[in-house]
């Protein structure tokens, strides 16, 4: 970098998540070598790809490594297709509108690293190896059994923005409020708020934002917090609620109705999982722990045990859904997923509470 002059270094420190770090960004000089790279791509030229360690990028069967990241071999044998289809006109068109104009609503920072991160994505998706308009997709499984995407062309990683324009015309799924249906089924324990929630999640998370005075979105990721252990805490240095919406508000949520109904039948419940679930009888470093439905096993307090077992359950749902689906699926995300072509939502239920016992709902819709 200090002959190419491609990568800005600011002097100054992020104190965020109680760390310093240094800011990283793109330099005109690089974002200049970008727009160059995609100016030869719309040209028709192509290339290899690398790793990070300079070796060629080989084709694969399976976009799904075999060994986990630990070093273990991974749990069963889903597939899905390494080389994924890109609809690259669709990029071309949203460079050349510009994505200020199609976000106008988004800041000029995340404008600029969704520039660089979708010629990126044209230019690899430019290549020799998987052939032109397909992007390698690596997946690793997780210590909780989760599939995460690899590389720094990722599609589970990029700018939700961007999938839109990137994988237009696809069909994207989600499991709705996974991890709270997760619970709600599993638990074995009938809770009026839970269920309440799970049958209503929008309107009681608008209800609660409502009399809080935050965002629905604010409110969504709060309820997320409070299933995964978040604590009641005030410092906006220490505990994440009130870092996000403030002490004042945080106090305010603490006091909110359905959220102390929520907060003490998330306690009950998570109590009730733990004590069902299964612990490994074997002996080495992993004796004693809990063991989630994907075989993964954890120790620890018990929200990270709980958060380990739905965490399992979600990536066990995933699998179904890929072995089933697996030559017509384009993306993994942890709760949902991106087809090729449509499959009706209630073909997917059905195979997930035949093989599962789970009843989940399914969202679905064509990305254009």
């Amino acid at each position: 970098n200090d002959h190419l002059g491609l990568i800005t270094v600011s002097n100054d420190y992020n104190h965020s998540d109680l760390s310093l770090t240094k800011q990283y960004s793109l330099s005109e000089q690089g974002y200049g070598y970008l727009r160059d790279c995609r100016m030869l791509a719309e040209e028709g030229s192509t290339s290899h790809l690398y790793q990070r360690n300079g070796r060629k990028i080989s084709r694969r069967r399976n976009g799904i490594q075999s060994i986990d990241d630990t070093g273990r071999q991974r749990v069963g044998n889903a597939q899905i297709r390494w080389a994924v289809p890109i609809h690259m006109q669709a990029i071309e068109a949203a460079l050349k509108v510009g994505l200020a104009k199609l976000f106008p609503d988004t800041d000029h920072q995340r404008i600029e690293g969704m520039y660089g991160q979708l010629n990126l994505v044209y230019i690899c998706a430019m290549n020799k190896t998987a052939g032109v308009g397909k992007l390698p997709q690596v997946y690793c499984e997780d210590k909780s059994g989760r599939l995460n995407g690899l590389g720094g062309i990722c599609l589970q990683h990029i700018h939700r923005e961007l999938r839109q324009i990137v994988l237009q015309d696809s069909h994207e799924y989600d499991f709705e409020n996974c991890h709270w249906n997760i619970l709600q089924q599993k638990s074995g324990i009938t809770s009026p708020a839970i269920d309440n929630y799970t049958e209503n999640c929008e309107e009681v998370r608008q209800a609660i934002a409502d009399r809080v005075g935050i965002t629905y979105t604010d409110a969504k990721v709060a309820l997320l917090s409070l299933l995964f252990g978040a604590r009641r805490g005030t410092s906006e240095r220490y505990s994440s609620i009130p870092k996000m919406i403030g002490k004042e508000k945080a106090e305010s949520l603490y006091a909110d109705p359905d959220w102390k109904a929520l907060y003490k039948a998330v306690k009950e419940s998570r109590a009730a999982m733990i004590e069902q679930a299964q612990v490994y009888t074997g002996g080495g470093s992993r004796a004693g722990m809990t063991v989630n439905i994907r075989g993964k096993t954890r120790k620890g307090k018990p929200a990270k045990i709980l958060a380990h077992l739905l965490q399992g359950w979600e990536a066990e749902l995933l699998h179904k859904v890929l072995h089933r689906y697996g030559d017509n699926m384009i993306l993994l995300q942890h709760d949902g997923w991106g087809m090729e072509s449509e499959v009706e939502p209630s073909e997917i239920k059905a195979l997930i509470q035949d093989r599962t016992g789970l009843k989940m709902p399914i969202t679905h819709k064509q990305i254009k």
